[in-house]
C-alpha cells in the first residue's frame, strides 16, 4: 500500500517510515502540512498525518485534500497528542477517517492501516475478484 506520512517531528517520521515500509508499504513523506498537501497528488492509498504541522496544520491539510477531486475519498488518520473529545470531533467534522494518540504503538498503526486503507485499483492482469490463496 502507498502511505503518505506527514509529521513534523524527525524521530517519529523516520521511524514510523522505516516500520511501514519493513511491513510491505511504500512511504512518502513530508515535514510540514503544504508539502503534504503537494505529495497528496500522487494519491497515495492511505494519509497518516500529524495535527500540530508548520505551514498548515493537520486540519487545514485534511480541509485541502478533501476539497480535491482526486484526492478526497482517500482514507485520512490523524497521529496526534491532540486527542480530547474536541479534537477527535473537529477532525471527524471535516471528514478523518481515524484518529490514533501518541503515544501509539506498532501495532496501532498497523491495524489502523488495515482498518482503513483502500486496496489500489485493480488494473490488468490483476487478481481483483479471485479467490485468495489458501493459508
Amino acid at each position: 500500500m502507498n502511505i503518505l506520512l506527514i509529521d513534523d517531528e524527525p524521530a517519529i517520521r523516520e521511524t514510523l517510515q522505516l516500520c511501514l515500509e519493513l511491513n510491505g508499504h511504500t512511504v512518502l513523506a513530508a515535514a510540514d502540512g503544504p508539502a503534504g498537501v503537494r505529495l497528496a497528488a500522487q494519491l497515495p492509498d492511505l494519509i497518516l498525518c500529524d495535527v500540530g504541522l508548520p505551514g498548515l496544520d493537520g486540519y487545514g491539510v485534511l480541509a485541502a485534500i478533501r476539497q480535491l477531486p482526486a484526492s478526497r475519498d482517500i482514507p485520512f488518520i490523524f497521529l496526534t497528542a491532540l486527542a480530547g473529545p474536541d479534537d477527535q470531533r473537529r477532525g471527524m467534522s471535516l471528514g478523518a477517517n481515524g484518529y490514533i494518540a501518541k503515544p501509539f504503538t506498532q501495532r496501532d498503526i498497523l491495524d489502523a492501516i488495515e482498518t482503513h486503507g483502500r486496496p489500489p485499483p485493480a488494473g490488468p492482469g490483476s487478481a481483483a475478484g479471485a479467490e485468495p490463496p489458501p493459508r
